[in-house]
């Protein structure tokens, strides 16, 4: 198991491509927020854990407007995935 650093939206998409990963940002003080993300055929699927609630975006500009915390994560270093090997 390795914990990987998302890097861009660009990498976002390659990673979540056809198979949904276990995301999570990393919040004060070591806490998680999961999330399950799957880029397939132009649209998201977002399944965010702490509230159950599954969304999905048809284009990649409703994605960004829409998950902020996701986009900020990014920028900031705190999008992580984990990939079992």
């Amino acid at each position: 198991m390795k914990v990987k650093l998302v890097k861009s939206i660009d990498h976002l998409k390659k990673v979540s491509q056809n198979i949904t990963f276990d995301f999570f940002i990393r919040l004060n003080h070591g806490v998680r927020s999961s999330k399950e993300i799957d880029y397939s055929n132009k649209k998201w699927e977002v399944f965010h854990s702490v509230s159950s609630c599954h969304i999905e975006y048809e284009t990649d500009k409703e994605f960004i407007e829409n998950e902020f915390m996701i986009v900020d994560a990014i920028k900031d270093k705190n999008l992580f995935y984990i990939e079992y090997k």
